[in-house]
């Protein structure tokens, strides 16, 4: 498993981050597709396989680099909600922050992790509603030019 370090001050163990199986090492004739761009895990033929040992994966270096990543990252997940037609509104951002809150902290454990488990699982909520954020104003700017200023939901 992918042994995940914060700022490279903490390995979070709980909040969903461990244990972390990833798909490293693919014999390339056994691999098919990836099914998303982001987020995804590749479809292959064939046996999977384990490292003995986990392989060490430092994130998030400092605020403003977490931002930026999010930035990137949810604007490619809005766009994939956005084709699939995911429906949002303003509820949405209420559900999906108080949501992965809940996930994160309470369900798996993340305030276990202390301070920094308390403060991934606080910028995970944020990240989620910024994925629906860019997903609303994305509905909003494809709607038709009246429709725009009426409706206070999509």
């Amino acid at each position: 498993p992918r042994k995940n370090i914060f700022a490279r001050l903490k390995w979070l163990k709980h909040g969903g981050w461990s244990p972390d199986y990833q798909i490293r090492f693919i014999d390339k004739s056994h691999f098919k597709k990836w099914p998303k761009e982001i987020h995804s895990t590749p479809i292959i033929g064939g046996q999977l396989g384990y490292l003995k040992h986990s392989l060490i994966h430092y994130f998030h270096g400092d605020l403003e680099s977490m931002v930026q990543k999010t930035i990137i990252f949810e604007n490619i997940e809005s766009d994939l909600l956005f084709k699939a037609g995911k429906p949002v509104s303003t509820l949405t951002f209420f559900r999906k922050f108080w949501g992965e809150l809940y996930r994160r902290l309470v369900r798996n454990l993340g305030f276990l992790d202390g301070g920094i488990g308390i403060i991934e699982a606080v910028y995970q909520a944020f990240s989620k509603t910024i994925t629906y954020l860019f997903l609303y104003e994305k509905k909003r700017k494809d709607l038709p030019a009246g429709r725009q200023e009426k409706s206070s939901s999509v």
